[in-house]
């Protein structure tokens, strides 16, 4: 699984609908929204300093179809880029 700091909203909700099935939608939005909400930490001025080791796997296992995991592994590729992370 992608670190949570790197999750886009559409990966996080393929992650909390798939470990929790019979969640509201409501429950499901909710948590997103606090995942995105931390996510901030890494467009911060005073960001700390992130380092990720992502596993093969994590990269070749498609969650949410093929579209979420296309938006998934270009988010983590533009923030490497971005040097907001380093991954």
């Amino acid at each position: 699984m992608v670190p949570g700091l790197l999750q886009t909203p559409a990966y996080a909700r393929a992650i909390y609908t798939a470990s929790n099935p019979l969640a509201t939608d409501g429950y499901i939005d909710e948590m997103v929204g606090l995942r995105m909400n931390r996510v901030q930490l890494l467009k911060d001025a005073t960001r700390p300093v992130y380092w990720v080791v992502l596993h093969e796997a994590v990269l070749r296992v498609p969650v949410g179809g093929s579209a979420v995991m296309a938006e998934q592994l270009d988010h983590i590729s533009e923030t490497a880029r971005a040097r907001k992370a380093l991954v």
